[in-house]
C-alpha cells in the first residue's frame, strides 16, 4: 500500500530539509507511484503542495522547486515538521486531488496508509461530507468529527479505531495543537530518533536504514506499536504514549487550543487559486487578458453583446426556399446535441421547412448524440443522411497526434488533435449540391461559444464580435494560424504522421474554402430553458451524464479530454469563456458562473474512458503525462 513518512528537525537548514525530503520521497516511491504529496509546517502555518504524479517527477518539476522555496522562505532555522505521501490508489481517483495525501479538512491535515473497508457506511452514519471519494478523507473527518465531541484526542482516537474496518497507520497535525500525533493498528510504521534534533518515520523499516545510511546518522530503528497514540511537540521533540488498547478510564487530558492560530496553506497548482475578473470568471492567465484597475478584464471591457439579425430576416430567407410541395428544400447539419436538436425543431415546427439531415459521425459522436438523431428524425419524419470517416485512421490519428502533444506540449496544438472534425464542412457542401439543396444550415452563431484562447494561445490577440465565422478571420489572421502550425509540426516529428494531410484540409476547409452557410443563432434567439423544456417535453432528448449537468458539447466525445487538457495545464476550459459569456449576456449572475463552472470543470473520468476506449490508449498514462506538464499558471 501507499508510503507514508514525516520528520521533526530542529537547527537543520532549508539545504538539509530539501535533501531529507528528497531522499525520503525516492525511498517511499516503490510503495505508491501514482500521486506524490508533501507538507511542511513551522510556525502556525502548514504548507501543503501535491501533484498526481510520482515522486521522481514531482521532484524534478518547477512547481515543486517553488513550493519548497517559498514555503522554507521565512522559516527563520526554527523547528519545523514534514509529513510525505506516495499514492498507491485505493479508494477515489488520483485526477480529483481531493483524493490525494496529504488530506486537509477543516482542522486536521495527515497522511494515511491503509484501507477502510467500511468508509462509505462511516461517512452515511456520522453525515460526514466529502470533497473526493477517499477512504482517508473519511477517516480524518471521522477524527475531527469525534473531537468536536469529546474535545479528547485519545478518546477521539480510540473511538476512531473502533468504527472503522481496515488497517489506518497515520500521521496528523490538528488546528490549534503545536503537535504531531502518529498511531497505527496494524504496524507497518517504523520510528527513529537519529538525534536530539531529529525524529523520522517511514512505512517501511528498509526505508529508514537506507535513510539512515545515506546522511551517516545514528539511532535506533524501532517498529512502532500498534494502539499507541504518540505526540511529539514540534518545539522540544519530546514524545508522550497514550495507550489505546487500554480499556481503562482515558486520561484526562482534552484537547486546548493554547491560543494557538494555526494556518493550512495549500500551495498545491490549483486552477481555483487564480485571481479572475470582477465581471466575469476568466483568470488572469488567459491569453492577452490584462485587468484595468478595478479588476475588470479587457475582453468585458470590449465586449458588445449579441446582436442578432432576427426571426424576420430568417423568416425572409427561408420564404425564398420553402418548397411547396413538402420535397426537401435545405440541408441541416444534425449533431445530436441541443442545438441542432432544437433547430431541426424549429426548422420544421415554427418555420415549415422540408430539411434533411446530415450527420458526418466521425468516431467520436457519442452514443446519446446518435440516440438523439434517431429519435428527432423519428419523431419529425426527417431524412438523416450519414458520412462516417474511417474509424481506424482517425483513431490513429488523434493517437499520433496526442503523442506528438505529449513530446512538446503547447495548448495552441490542442485544435490539432481534434482538427479530425472539421470534414463537417466538406460535407455540408458536398450532400447539398448531390441532393441540388440551395442552403445549408448550422444551429450555431450564439457568441456563449466564442473562444478567444484558441487563437490565442496560437499568439494572435483578437477579439471576436457575434461569433464570426472561421471564414471571417481576416487573411493576417489565417496566416498567422497557418505558420504558427507549420513551424510547430517541422520542430515536432511526431507530427510527421498520416494526419498532415487530414489536418490541412481541416485548416482549408475552415479558413480558405468559401464559408456561404446559414448559422441559425445568428439570427434567432437562443434561450437555454426554451430549449431544453422543449426537447424534454415533446422529443424526450437523452442527456449524457458522462458530461455533467451542462450538456454543451455534449455530442463530442473528445470534449472531455480536451477541456482536461486545457483546465489542467492552463487552468481554465472551455466552460470559463461559456459561462463568462453567459455572465456579460446578462443571462447569468458571476457567482452563479462561479459554481457552475466548478462542475462543469470537474473531471468527466467515464467520457474520458471511452474517449480512451475508443482512440485505444491507456488513459491512466497519458493523465499521467498531462498532469506532469508544467502549469501555466501561478501556485
Amino acid at each position: 500500500m501507499c508510503g507514508i513518512f514525516g520528520f521533526v528537525a530542529k537547527n537543520k537548514s532549508n539545504k538539509e530539509i530539501k535533501l531529507y525530503l528528497d531522499s525520503l520521497l525516492k525511498l517511499s516511491e516503490p510503495r505508491g507511484t501514482q500521486a506524490t504529496g508533501v507538507a511542511l509546517k513551522h510556525q502556525d502555518e502548514v504548507f501543503l503542495y501535491k501533484r498526481p504524479i510520482n515522486s521522481s517527477r514531482m521532484i524534478k518539476s518547477k512547481d515543486y522547486e517553488e513550493f519548497l522555496n517559498s514555503s522554507l522562505k521565512s522559516r527563520d532555522n526554527q523547528s519545523i515538521a514534514a509529513l510525505g505521501h506516495c499514492r498507491l490508489v485505493t479508494d477515489g481517483g488520483e485526477h480529483n486531488q481531493d483524493n490525494n495525501q496529504p488530506i486537509q479538512t477543516n482542522k486536521i491535515l495527515g497522511i494515511h496508509n491503509g484501507v477502510i473497508n467500511n468508509f462509505k457506511e462511516i461517512q452515511e452514519a456520522h453525515h460526514l461530507d466529502s470533497s473526493g471519494s477517499s477512504d482517508s478523507e473519511i477517516l480524518f473527518k471521522l477524527i475531527e468529527n469525534q473531537i468536536s465531541q469529546s474535545q479528547n484526542i485519545e478518546v477521539s482516537t480510540k473511538e476512531m479505531f473502533n468504527k472503522i474496518m481496515g488497517s489506518a497507520a497515520i500521521s496528523f497535525f490538528i488546528h490549534d495543537k503545536n503537535s504531531l500525533y502518529l498511531t497505527t493498528n496494524f504496524g507497518s510504521f517504523y520510528f527513529a530518533r537519529f538525534s536530539e534534533d531529529f525524529i523520522v518515520f517511514a512505512s517501511e523499516e528498509i526505508i529508514l536504514t537506507n535513510f539512515k545510511e545515506s546522511f551517516h546518522f545514528n539511532g535506533v530503528i524501532e517498529k512502532f506499536p500498534s494502539f499507541i497514540l504518540r505526540e511529539i511537540n514540534l518545539e522540544s521533540l519530546s514524545t508522550i504514549d497514550l495507550d489505546l488498547s487500554n480499556p481503562g478510564v482515558p486520561s484526562p487530558k482534552r484537547f486546548d487550543s493554547n491560543n494557538m492560530q494555526l494556518q493550512f496553506i495549500n500551495k498545491s497548482p490549483s486552477p481555483k487559486n487564480i485571481r479572475r475578473c470582477k465581471k466575469c470568471i476568466l483568470p488572469e492567465n488567459y491569453p492577452f487578458l490584462e485587468f484595468d484597475k478595478n479588476g475588470v478584464c479587457s475582453i468585458c471591457n470590449k465586449y458588445k453583446k449579441q446582436k442578432y439579425l432576427g426571426k424576420e430576416k430568417l423568416a425572409k430567407i427561408f420564404d425564398q426556399h420553402r418548397s411547396k410541395n413538402g420535397k426537401p428544400d435545405c440541408l441541416i447539419g444534425l449533431s445530436g446535441g441541443r442545438d441542432s436538436s432544437y433547430g431541426l425543431h424549429l426548422l420544421k415546427n415554427e418555420f415549415g421547412m422540408n430539411p434533411v439531415g446530415f450527420t458526418y459521425d466521425w468516431l467520436l459522436t457519442s452514443k446519446k448524440a446518435r440516440h438523439n438523431i434517431a429519435k428527432m428524425a423519428g419523431a419529425l419524419d426527417v431524412e438523416v443522411i450519414y458520412r462516417c470517416g474511417n474509424y481506424p485512421r482517425q483513431a490513429a490519428n488523434i493517437r499520433n497526434n496526442i503523442e506528438g502533444f505529449l513530446k512538446d506540449p503547447h495548448l495552441g496544438m490542442m485544435t490539432f488533435v481534434q482538427a479530425g472534425d472539421k470534414e463537417m464542412y466538406h460535407w455540408g457542401r458536398k450532400i447539398r449540391k448531390e441532393k441540388n439543396l440551395p442552403l445549408t444550415v448550422w444551429c450555431s452563431g450564439f457568441q456563449l461559444e466564442q473562444r478567444e484562447f484558441f487563437v490565442g494561445y496560437c499568439g494572435i490577440n483578437k477579439t471576436l464580435v457575434n461569433n464570426p465565422r472561421l471564414f471571417d478571420y481576416g487573411w493576417s489572421t489565417k496566416l498567422q494560424l497557418g505558420m504558427f502550425y507549420t513551424l510547430k509540426t517541422l520542430k515536432n516529428p511526431s507530427y510527421w504522421n498520416r494526419s498532415i494531410w487530414d489536418n490541412f484540409l481541416a485548416y482549408w476547409h475552415c479558413f480558405i474554402a468559401k464559408d456561404d452557410f446559414l448559422y441559425l443563432f445568428n439570427y434567432y434567439p437562443w434561450v437555454e430553458q426554451e430549449m431544453e423544456r422543449t426537447l424534454n417535453d415533446l422529443y424526450a432528448w437523452e442527456a449524457d451524464s458522462k458530461f455533467g449537468e451542462n450538456q454543451w458539447r455534449m455530442d463530442d466525445v473528445h470534449t472531455a479530454f480536451n477541456n482536461y487538457v486545457y483546465y489542467s495545464v492552463g487552468g481554465f476550459s472551455e466552460f470559463d469563456d461559456f459561462r463568462s459569456n453567459q455572465i456579460r449576456e446578462g443571462l447569468i449572475t458571476r457567482d452563479e458562473a462561479l459554481k457552475l463552472v466548478e462542475k462543469d470543470n470537474a473531471t468527466k473520468y467515464e467520457a474520458l474512458k471511452e474517449f480512451a476506449s475508443l482512440i485505444g490508449f491507456n488513459l491512466e498514462h497519458v493523465l499521467k503525462e498531462i498532469d506532469s506538464i508544467p502549469k501555466l499558471y501561478r501556485v
